[in-house]
């Protein structure tokens, strides 16, 4: 179990404090699976750029009992407001092939468990550092690699610490008001995460050879890989 690891242990594994979402509903119910339906060559519209990349989840060794089922969800930048996800399975690659509408997208929130989540991170503040995002031009087929998120659930001792320190602070919220109880929210467990962006374009080229596209229309691949997410989007 991960009650066990220090704090030394998660600076090595360099993962990062996220913040939980428990009572969002994923995506508002909106979102649209970019696994669903793959695109193929000769579809891309007018406005349109087709996106090629990967993305895998891997929960660290001492997570043990970890969900089965975790869930990306993308975005549009505004005006647009259109959100995508990605389900996937523990340690195991999905590939995208879709044509999009041209424009900026970035990833939004990871949650754990099934549809709606039970644990997520949150976008600006957990991903400041590791958010990524990628752009969408016309009539291109542009590869954005694979995102690698490494994730742990947080310990046991430090969830309970925080919902000590909230405890403390619906105290004296108590006193100050003159109340005879404050109720506070229980603190919920959060994701630590590792992201990083590798190159697996031979990967890619491979998979959309074996999905029946030309090496003439493999051959248009433009390699931009996903960047950190920059200042006017935080």
């Amino acid at each position: 179990m991960l009650t066990s690891l220090s704090t030394m242990a998660f600076k090595k594994f360099g993962l990062y404090l996220i913040v939980t979402v428990l009572v969002l509903v994923f995506g508002g119910g909106c979102a649209t699976s970019l696994l669903d339906t793959p695109s193929t060559p000769n579809e891309m519209g007018v406005g349109e750029g087709t996106v090629v990349g990967s993305f895998l989840v891997e929960p660290v060794p001492q997570w043990t009992d970890h969900p089965e089922h975790f869930w990306l969800l993308l975005g549009k930048k505004f005006p647009s407001m259109k959100q995508y996800s990605i389900p996937l399975m523990t340690n195991q690659e999905e590939y995208i092939v879709k044509h999009l509408p041209v424009g900026k997208y970035w990833v939004l929130k990871l949650y754990a468990g099934k549809l709606g989540g039970f644990m997520s991170t949150s976008k600006p503040q957990g991903w400041d550092a590791q958010a990524w995002e990628f752009e969408v031009l016309e009539q291109q087929i542009t590869y954005i690699g694979r995102l690698r998120v490494i994730t742990a659930k947080e310990p046991d001792q430090i969830l309970a610490y925080r919902q000590s320190t909230k405890n403390k602070l619906g105290k004296v919220m108590a006193y100050a008001t003159k109340s005879n109880v404050v109720s506070l929210n229980t603190e919920l467990p959060r994701l630590y995460v590792n992201v990083a962006i590798e190159d697996s374009l031979q990967d890619a080229q491979n998979m959309l050879e074996s999905k029946g596209w030309t090496r003439e229309d493999i051959n248009r691949i433009v390699t931009s890989l996903m960047a950190p997410l920059s200042e006017e989007n935080k």
